[in-house]
């Protein structure tokens, strides 16, 4: 006959039961700089932009048709964005 198996951590929800940390995944976007970018990276690429980082990340520049426009920064982007009709 076996024994009765017991869960081994608390409350039986594996190695993370007592983890009381929050991560990055529980705020919105505005939060997390790098998912906001590469969600809006993506929307402008459904529209025909390309957007490009500078080599350290410190500029982007998006791009259509030949034409360009520089953005210092995610900010910038987002304005440029509502400005052609894509909504960040």
């Amino acid at each position: 006959m076996r024994a009765a198996q017991t869960a081994k951590s608390p409350g039986g929800a594996g190695p993370y039961a007592d983890n009381q940390n929050s991560n990055d995944l529980d705020f919105a976007t505005g939060e997390r700089q790098r998912k906001a970018l590469s969600t809006l990276t993506a929307q402008l690429a459904l529209h025909g932009h390309v957007v490009q980082a500078g080599d350290e990340g410190d500029y982007l520049v998006v791009s259509r048709w030949g034409m360009s426009q520089y953005c210092e920064d995610l900010e910038a982007l987002q304005d440029f964005a509502r400005q052609i009709g894509v909504e960040p």
